[in-house]
């Protein structure tokens, strides 16, 4: 399989759960927080996965292909490790506190904004210096 075809169905899960995140419900509901809970706990594992295979084989290729790598990879890293404690942070909340809501909110917006940077940065230039890189197999 295409590894970039591969992390483009990640980050399609990804997305689709930051959107259901977005349009659901904020009411003292139990029912309604039950489910933004649970869609958390969903993303979490979703980033997770994700992370671990770009950190074994998508990182270093980026870094070993691209002209500027290096840098390109540290940067997305970061956005990475900030979401990462933005999620732990999230996850040790119940969803009726108010700061669930604000971290949420954050979440979205540079959950989004990871996802852009590698699809419309690192992606175009993998494409543009990997010989082919995009096709490879992931194992």
């Amino acid at each position: 399989m295409d590894a970039i075809e591969l992390l483009s169905a990640d980050h399609e899960r990804v997305l689709a759960l930051l959107e259901q995140l977005e349009s659901g419900s904020i009411e003292a509901d139990p029912n309604d927080l039950r489910v933004r809970r649970d869609l958390v706990t969903a993303l979490v594992i979703a980033v997770s996965q994700h992370e671990a295979v770009e950190e074994q084989y998508f990182w270093p290729a980026v870094r070993a292909l691209v002209p500027d790598g290096a840098r390109l990879a540290a940067h997305a890293m970061e956005q990475e490790r900030e979401a990462e404690r933005t999620l732990a942070r999230l996850e040790k909340l119940s969803a009726d506190e108010s700061e669930f809501e604000r971290l949420v909110v954050r979440v979205i917006a540079d959950g989004r904004a990871h996802i852009a940077y590698e699809q419309d940065n690192v992606w175009r230039k993998l494409r543009e210096n990997g010989d082919g890189a995009g096709d490879a197999e992931t194992r």
